[in-house]
């Protein structure tokens, strides 16, 4: 299974949209089709620390190289990120009917499944949960502001666009399958010189869905997410300006959510053998082990919880220079701790109606500056395959810090063979 998620996490670069042949081609046809099937996958894994080796290890499993692990505590930064989302989705097109009388205007339906998987840490956190703690006797690890956050749900949605533009919104229904969540506002860890005692002193909380019934299809939480795209034509009539949200909206998670939260100190000097072993002086003194929950000072309960989803924002400028090309200037922005905005771009050449070929380039988000490739292409009348990835040396560098690609596959739906131009 963790072979399959592993793939599933390589399928796209989050944010692309395989749409600029549909847009920008001279080949306009696919407005006159009854409808389109729309079959996605996409996600992502990105980060400043951890490069492919590294996760390939965490994923299939091995020993950790130390060089690797060397060379990565080398290029610690103050604030460290990790991030992987999955997101696939079927969507239909209603290209023919009339909406509110309107000819213009279509409506849509679309099924989506979502992952998203997102951290931020301290240097301290990363040779703490790597190396362990010998580096730091007689010294302070330094945990504060550190974050762990997981979510997974489906989303059933309806919506309405505008046939020329393919702008648009739709409404869904969240289903939420499971999240977990940890957040560390203040915590320092310290270990005494001589390694025989331990100073934890730490303030954050750790959300956790239901665990009962938390697989694919079952519900532990409920909400609303709002998806838009406004596709503005230049005055001109070059090229776009487009403006998308996805997954606006949150998730109400049942009353058998589990909530920890601590604000303590936590002293650990180790354990007398005598006093584990000698079961007579236990049963004289009536002496018996703390519970955990008093030992590390933590509060427990059980209650619904509001949560927003990951929702992103994308604004970009599609230009066109001649006929034959044209460029793609954006940014993408998220409201998560560690995600920094995300600059990106592509130059596209038509080399015939039917094929678009791009170079691309991102920087930011959960990773640094990478470069990727896309061809988009009409095979036959009615079938369109894009193929878009934001990191093409990652495919092939162990040293680089994340994988991705983005597959579509679009079917139009006829009330005749459409003739080719």
């Amino acid at each position: 299974m963790k072979y399959l998620l592993y793939i599933c996490f390589c399928l796209a670069a989050v944010g692309a949209q395989a749409q600029d042949l549909w847009l920008m081609g001279k080949d306009q046809s696919w407005q006159n089709a009854k409808g389109a099937l729309l079959v996605e996958g996409l996600g992502v894994y990105r980060s400043n620390v951890f490069d492919n080796q590294m996760t390939d290890k965490l994923a299939f499993g091995g020993t950790l190289d130390p060089r690797n692990l060397q060379d990565m505590e080398e290029n610690l930064r103050d604030i460290n990120r990790f991030g992987a989302d999955l997101n696939l989705s079927v969507e239909v097109l209603d290209l023919q009917d009339s909406l509110f009388n309107n000819p213009h205007w279509g409506w849509s339906f679309q099924i989506a499944h979502r992952s998203s998987i997102y951290s931020s840490f301290t240097a301290d956190a990363f040779r703490l949960g790597f190396q362990g703690n010998k580096q730091f006797r007689g010294a302070h690890a330094d945990l504060s502001s550190s974050n762990f956050n997981s979510i997974t749900y489906q989303k059933f949605g309806v919506g309405l666009f505008k046939k020329e533009t393919l702008s648009g919104i739709r409404l869904s229904l969240v289903n939420g399958q499971r999240f977990s969540r940890v957040d560390v506002n203040e915590a320092d860890l310290y270990t005494s010189f001589s390694g025989d005692s331990l100073s934890l002193r730490y303030d954050g909380d750790f959300y956790q869905s239901d665990t009962t019934f938390n697989s694919f299809g079952n519900g532990n939480g409920i909400g609303a997410a709002i998806d838009a795209d406004w596709n503005l034509p230049l005055e001109d009539g070059k090229g776009f300006l487009s403006i998308s949200f996805r997954d606006l909206g949150f998730v109400v998670w049942n009353k058998n959510t589990h909530h920890y939260s601590a604000d303590t100190v936590f002293n650990y000097t180790g354990f007398q053998l005598e006093d584990l072993f000698d079961d007579e002086l236990g049963q004289t003194a009536g002496w018996q082990f703390p519970a955990l929950e008093d030992t590390l000072g933590y509060n427990q309960e059980q209650k619904t919880h509001f949560q927003w989803l990951p929702a992103s924002v994308d604004v970009s400028l599609h230009r066109r220079n001649t006929d034959h090309d044209f460029f793609e200037l954006g940014v993408n922005v998220r409201p998560q701790t560690g995600y920094i905005p995300q600059l990106f771009g592509a130059y596209s050449y038509f080399t015939n109606p039917k094929t678009l070929v791009s170079a691309r380039f991102r920087y930011g988000g959960y990773g640094g500056l990478r470069f990727g490739a896309s061809i988009e292409k009409w095979m036959g009348n009615n079938w369109y395959l894009a193929l878009i990835t934001e990191d093409v040396p990652g495919f092939v560098l162990n040293n680089m810090k994340g994988r991705g690609l983005y597959v579509r596959f679009s079917r139009l739906l006829q009330n005749h063979d459409r003739k080719s131009p």
